[in-house]
């Protein structure tokens, strides 16, 4: 063996030494930093406390990370709220898509104890900031455990298709990411699903969605087709996804779109009134905060 060769060889044996050492540092301190954004986020929700959004107290987080952390506290969360149930989408219109570099849809889980249902009457104090949306909603017939290829292939595990209010709070003060909606899970406190309809005989590309609120004024209003262009394409990118990770989509669960306008936004102390959300050709639903 030349002299040469057997200095290549140990520099070379050196650098894959120091690579995998880098590697091992960089993993826990990956690992370091999901946990202590975990315990940040599981705190405020516990003291009921605003806290500043994660993408700006660490702005190197990736969205890897970002649904590492979503999971630690979901699973904590299903202690209180029950099994998980489904998800919520969110920066579902091509415009988000391609401003925050998505190939799809972001999401974060609803749980069972979480379902109100239309005509309930719901606390205010319950939330930090109060926000209403109004949204198409799939409900799952059937396990979607391998992609799919289009629409027609996913029409026969769609049991029904809804209208439903998704309401979330605000833990956040200031500008929230991608990110920052990910890691809080969504945020969804309660969602209400409307009267189911058959999915083949109901064309949900283009309904307008409303929420009425206190005086009966219309606070949200916007078509479904600002959903991707059709919610089913949502549906289908997420439910290929989740196959993909090996958490598919089950009998029972349900998924809301993505909102089709500006959510509806207030202070929890400003929150009380009813509201109203409509769809034809669906029925109406409604709930009451007090």
């Amino acid at each position: 063996m030349s002299r040469q060769f057997y200095t290549r060889t140990l520099f070379a044996s050196l650098l894959l030494a120091i690579s995998f050492s880098c590697q091992k540092e960089t993993q826990v301190a990956g690992q370091k930093r999901i946990s202590e954004i975990t315990e940040k986020l599981i705190q405020a929700r516990s003291t009921n406390t605003i806290i500043q959004p994660v993408s700006a107290s660490y702005p190197e987080l990736t969205l890897k990370e970002a649904y590492a952390v979503q999971a630690e506290p979901a699973d904590k969360l299903s202690l209180v709220y029950g099994p998980l149930s489904g998800y919520k989408l969110g920066y579902a219109d091509s415009s988000s898509l391609i401003s925050n570099n998505l190939d799809i849809p972001a999401f974060g889980p609803l749980f069972k104890n979480q379902i109100k249902q239309s005509g309930d009457t719901i606390p205010a104090k319950d939330f930090r900031n109060f926000s209403i949306e109004n949204e198409i909603v799939f409900k799952i017939g059937g396990t979607i455990d391998t992609p799919v290829n289009s629409v027609n292939e996913l029409l026969p595990f769609v049991e029904s298709v809804h209208i439903g209010f998704d309401m979330s709070e605000g833990i956040f003060g200031g500008k929230s990411t991608v990110v920052d909606f990910i890691t809080n899970g969504a945020g969804s406190k309660y969602f209400v699903l409307g009267e189911g309809m058959d999915p083949a005989a109901t064309d949900v590309s283009d309904i307008m969605l409303t929420v009425a609120g206190p005086a009966d004024s219309i606070v949200y209003q916007g078509s479904s087709i600002n959903v991707l262009g059709n919610p089913w394409y949502a549906l289908l990118d997420v439910a290929n996804d989740l196959a993909n990770r090996g958490y598919p989509l089950k009998k029972g669960d349900v998924i809301f779109s993505g909102k089709v306008a500006p959510a509806y936004k207030v202070s929890f102390n400003k929150a009380a009134g009813i509201y109203k959300g409509s769809g034809e050709p669906f029925s109406d639903m409604h709930i009451v905060v007090q």
